[in-house]
């Protein structure tokens, strides 16, 4: 019989059969269930039973994770609506390929598109993740892991994007107004953080008062013709912003040159990246206005001022509350 096992994102790292996640289980950890009967009277000594199916959500999740290895995409999507247990399975699936190929990506092909894209997903949605979205990140993701099956692990830049708008969609409806602290606390520090992954970012200018901070960061070699972005006001530009990002980021990693006009709900933004290394390259300038307390100023400033690994991620996001605009 031919095997129809389908590996997401990296077939050919086998790390799975070497252990782990994946190791054999022996059939004395699967749970049996069996009913007794007694004899009717005089025949005690018979005693027969009677075996009750086993419920496949009573399966230990390294058995439910191989059953997931051999579902296609619509088969995938059903399983994670039939139960929590289910879904939480499939999060947990769903994350593991994802950061085994991060990882592979960024070990052995550092420069590549498919490290770019896999390294670019995980800036845009990793403080979203860690703030509760992991299980909306991993259902809007599925699409992208099947077709990376299919087109040798390397998504097509629009299934990047409409994954992205999908996601973030759900997330301002799932938060419920764009407007409130947790929605605005997030989209700045994933747009902070963002800017601090381009290899050419460097704070031209600072200022601090009592609650207020205003900072100017200079991105070499990235473009955006849109000059001026309110995240109070135009929630949807914001989405759009970070899928910009998104891409310039993939162009700033794999070192190639950029210039598109992209359409995006009856919106049209002109962008690109030079990858010249003479003093003429383009420049973009950010220029961003925080006005809040000192606790809101310390943790935005430590997304600009140190190392992406360095940042201390916080327990408890801030509840104080704060705006924030960014100009172009």
């Amino acid at each position: 019989m031919a095997n129809c096992k389908r590996n997401y994102l990296d077939p050919e790292d086998e790390d799975d059969n070497k252990g782990g996640r994946y190791e054999k289980i022996p059939p004395t950890s699967l749970p049996q269930k069996s009913e007794i009967f007694k004899s009717p009277p005089g025949h005690e000594e018979l005693i027969s039973t009677r075996s009750v199916p086993l419920n496949i959500y009573n399966l230990p999740p390294e058995l439910l994770e191989k059953i997931i290895d051999y579902t296609n995409l619509r088969q995938h999507k059903i399983l994670r609506t039939t139960s929590k247990r289910m879904r939480e399975v499939s999060d947990e699936y769903i994350m593991h390929n994802f950061r085994k190929a991060l990882k592979r990506c960024t070990t052995v092909y550092r420069c590549s598109y498919k490290s770019a894209v896999f390294k670019s997903i995980k800036q845009a949605t990793e403080v979203y993740i860690r703030s509760g979205f992991r299980s909306i990140f991993c259902g809007c993701l599925l699409p992208i892991l099947d077709s990376c099956t299919k087109d040798q692990f390397s998504p097509r830049m629009y299934q990047v994007e409409n994954f992205l708008l999908h996601f973030f969609d759900i997330t301002d409806s799932l938060l419920g107004n764009e407007n409130s602290q947790q929605s605005r606390l997030l989209y700045t520090v994933t747009i902070m953080r963002f800017i601090k992954a381009f290899r050419k970012s460097a704070i031209i200018y600072s200022e601090t008062a009592p609650s207020y901070w205003k900072v100017v960061v200079e991105l070499k070699g990235p473009w955006l013709r849109e000059s001026k972005y309110l995240a109070r006001e135009h929630t949807q530009a914001c989405n759009n912003l970070l899928v910009i990002l998104t891409e310039l980021l993939i162009a700033d990693i794999t070192r190639q040159e950029l210039k598109r006009i992209w359409k995006c709900r009856n919106k049209i933004y002109i962008f690109g990246n030079d990858n010249s290394c003479s003093d003429c390259a383009r420049r973009s300038y950010f220029t961003l206005i925080i006005h809040g307390p000192e606790k809101i100023s310390a943790l935005l400033r430590s997304c600009l001022e140190n190392d992406l690994e360095n940042f201390k991620w916080p327990l408890q996001w801030p509840r104080d509350q704060f705006t924030f605009y960014l100009n172009i």
